[in-house]
């Protein structure tokens, strides 16, 4: 995992902006985001809108690739599920803050 401190803050902060629309099951789909959506839109790696209305990261609908090093296969998970279970985005962004670790440089 590479996220730095920097990077985790900002997506708290888009999160509770209130400029992102929440979604489900997808990182993006209709003008919707979860919150994994909410970090690679951050980041600049969420790709242009399909015609079936989603934006992926190298073709993954709902997960970001390992190959960014940003979150864990497990915090992923859990966001994830957590998400699509109902906890909005301020709900999720207290949980990032507590339980989502940064790399020991950021």
């Amino acid at each position: 995992m590479t996220l730095t401190q920097d990077q985790k803050d900002e997506w708290v902060k888009k999160l509770r902006s209130g400029e992102y629309e929440q979604g489900m099951g997808f990182l993006f789909r209709h003008g919707k985001f979860c919150c994994l959506g909410v970090l690679a839109d951050s980041e600049g790696i969420l790709g242009n809108e399909d015609v079936e209305g989603h934006r992926t990261v190298d073709q993954n609908l709902a997960f970001l690739p390992a190959k960014y090093g940003l979150l864990s296969w497990d915090n992923q998970r859990d966001l994830s599920k957590m998400n699509d279970n109902g906890k909005s985005f301020d709900e999720l962004a207290d949980y990032i803050e507590e339980n989502v670790n940064v790399c020991s440089n950021g």
